[in-house]
């Protein structure tokens, strides 16, 4: 394991996640791309009910400058995530009392997610967020109000068996996690979601869930480049300038899309190491999926979900009110 460690940290040196090492830590101290207006989640999805209204009410108070930028631009991530947080926030709460939900979440920077999650659960569900910056490192430590979240400085690919047990309180997670959110991490390193599942599921439990929210690619380069508008125009110009976005598009995006992957070829990844597999969401050229081996829990996970909140002109998948396995 050690030596597969050190292939993966060598084979990702000179990719985009440490290659634009200072941009992502201008844009999570607040020095760049920081949002003109505040983000906030859709009345309808509030609507289902006052625990959800709760969630994002928390969510929203734990963001730190990294997450109010992420939110900022995925079109109604921010309603996606609370809603992925509520339905396993449900989960830890019909457990019994000895049991808990361990959760890590993928450089996730300041871990305003797995913050807000552990925060909700009361000690029913415990968190570990990996961040790439010493100021990710200090909003986490100056965002979290409680004592079930922990932090690890450095890439999603140190995490391991073995550097699990030298982290504090290591005996909660040293049988793996239950869940695992992929946040957008995999196309900052390499195209191989073969290599990068397999790293993932030597820290997560037999039966546990893996969820993927990517960026991806389409056959037909014309129909990303139209999502690409519908995303640009009608969502993130709302929070950024045209100056704004253009930077972006050339200094960060450009190197991103290297390494995403089709829709075929995520979901082919997945099926080769899970039974189960669902297309969860769906917004412009953005996808989550769920997978497990386990069918109880698959099943559990998915019947505690709220409905999604995606707006028709960013679906382009059809009816996802109920998740669609693949």
């Amino acid at each position: 394991m050690g030596n597969k460690k050190k292939i993966l940290r060598e084979k990702y040196e000179n990719r985009p996640c440490m290659e634009l090492s200072k941009h992502f830590a201008d844009i999570s101290s607040g020095a760049i791309q920081v949002p003109r207006t505040d983000i906030l989640p859709d009345q309808e999805f509030l609507s289902q009910g006052d625990d959800l209204k709760e969630y994002c009410n928390v969510y929203k108070r734990n963001m730190a400058p990294f997450y109010k930028h992420y939110c900022a631009s995925i079109p109604f991530v921010f309603e996606e995530q609370c809603r992925i947080g509520m339905a396993l926030l449900r989960m830890a709460r019909c457990l019994p009392d000895e049991q808990v939900i361990t959760f890590y979440e993928t450089d996730s920077q300041d871990g305003t997610s797995a913050r807000t999650l552990a925060e909700l659960a009361s000690g029913k569900v415990i968190t570990l967020t990996n961040g790439l910056h010493t100021v990710n490192k200090k909003n986490f430590e100056e965002l979290c109000r409680h004592p079930f979240s922990y932090f690890y400085l450095g890439y999603f690919c140190d995490i391991t068996p073995q550097l699990i047990r030298t982290l504090p309180n290591s005996n909660v997670f040293a049988d793996g996690f239950d869940v695992i959110y992929e946040n957008v991490t995999f196309q900052f390193y390499d195209k191989d979601r073969l290599e990068q599942i397999a790293h993932l599921k030597k820290v997560m439990k037999d039966d546990g869930i893996l969820i993927c929210l990517e960026k991806l690619h389409q056959i037909d380069a014309s129909e990303y480049e139209k999502r690409e508008q519908v995303k640009d125009e009608r969502y993130k110009s709302l929070y950024f300038s045209t100056t704004e976005l253009i930077w972006k598009r050339s200094k960060i995006l450009s190197d991103m899309k290297e390494f995403q992957v089709d829709y075929e070829t995520l979901i082919s990844s997945l099926k080769q190491h899970f039974s189960y597999v669902y297309l969860l969401w769906n917004s412009s050229n953005f996808y989550e999926m769920a997978a497990s081996n386990s069918l109880q829990k698959i099943n559990d996970f998915l019947s505690f979900l709220p409905l999604p909140f995606i707006p028709k002109e960013f679906n382009f998948e059809g009816d996802l009110i109920a998740p669609r396995r693949v």
